[in-house]
């Protein structure tokens, strides 16, 4: 059963079981299901399933999706997706728009808390807290906190970083701690705490403890 729900207006939206105080704005073909406090303004094919507080304001076929999702956010684009599978899930998490962008994983045990992606495409909060990724295309943050991505083509903070940053660039990585790639391309900073590199190509620090820059 389902109470204290509304459906505006739109077509053949549909509010499903267990979902309580949620609401449909409008659209065609959007969904509410196993949510309480959810919503969904308009747009189509949208979905917000086992979700706390959350909503898709616009956008087609945007999802929400987990067992613990809380306070999480779609605002618009297209095939954009927030996951939140295992505890403590998605929570605070923000997609503003883009196309097929993704916060949390599916199929895996991984959290986001506080994450956001600003637009672009194929960019993927996989597991971390308080990052985000504001635009580009293919970057990827996973097992990170505190780090961010600006821009760029398949950029990557990976594997424990913390407080680092990826201004923009292509094909640019790091690990460490307190670390930062200005731009260039296919620059990396491995198990390197405190290094920086400002731009240019193919430049690498790696070692575990020190301070550098390029």
């Amino acid at each position: 059963f389902s109470e204290n729900c509304g459906i505006i207006g739109g077509t053949a939206n549909h509010i499903g079981p267990h979902t309580t105080a949620s609401m449909i704005g409008a659209g065609n073909q959007n969904r509410v299901e196993y949510s309480f406090r959810s919503v969904i303004g308009g747009g189509k094919y949208n979905l917000v399933d086992n979700a706390y507080s959350s909503g898709i304001f616009t956008g087609f076929q945007n999802y929400i999706d987990g067992y613990y999702n809380y306070c999480a956010a779609i605002v618009a684009g297209h095939y954009n997706h927030i996951f939140g599978v295992a505890y403590p899930g998605s929570f605070n998490s923000v997609i503003a728009g883009g196309g097929y962008n993704s916060i949390g994983n599916k199929y895996g045990l991984n959290s986001v808390q506080y994450g956001f992606i600003g637009a672009g495409r194929h960019n993927w909060l996989k597991q971390g807290d308080n990052t985000g990724i504001i635009a580009g295309e293919y970057n990827t943050i996973d097992n990170a906190y505190r780090s961010m991505i600006g821009a760029g083509y398949k950029n990557n903070i990976q594997n424990g970083a913390y407080e680092s940053a990826i201004i923009a660039g292509r094909s640019n990585s790091t690990n460490g701690f307190n670390t930062l790639i200005g731009s260039g391309i296919g620059n990396t900073i491995d198990q390197c705490d405190l290094g920086v590199i400002c731009g240019g190509f193919r430049n690498t620090i790696n070692y575990k403890i020190g301070r550098a820059h390029v």
